[in-house]
């Protein structure tokens, strides 16, 4: 499996890229939303985005809402990443079409099961 990790934090970047390369995944990264639009349009494309909600630039919001009107991205499997937790939160990303939502900080097993429930 392929999967992009979308955040501006580098250290979270490479902790969740760690635990993704552990668990047999081919692995990128950018930390914003723009580069992810870009990366996502090329090929070969991930097969599962994972995306911070905070970033400067284009959030994650805003660039999942983009993801869900491209025709060619709108199946791709999209997983918030984010601190926040509120529940106001986890249904504005979920009403906005992402798959699951995991909250920071994160652990492997978390992931795994994440992962698992998004057929990956």
């Amino acid at each position: 499996m392929r999967a992009l990790i979308v955040d501006d934090e580098t250290d979270v970047r490479k902790l969740i890229g760690l635990m993704l390369t552990r668990l047999g995944h081919q692995v990128s990264e950018v930390d914003n939303g723009e580069k992810a639009l870009e990366v996502l349009r090329g090929d070969p494309r991930p097969d599962v985005v994972l995306l911070d909600w905070s970033m400067p630039g284009m959030d994650g919001l805003t660039t999942l809402k983009a993801i869900r009107t491209e025709d060619a991205l709108s199946t791709l499997r999209v997983m918030m990443v984010t601190g926040m937790n509120d529940m106001d939160d986890v249904s504005a990303a979920l009403d906005a079409g992402a798959d699951e939502y995991l909250m920071k900080p994160i652990s492997a097993r978390a992931l795994k099961e994440k992962l698992a429930v998004l057929g990956l």
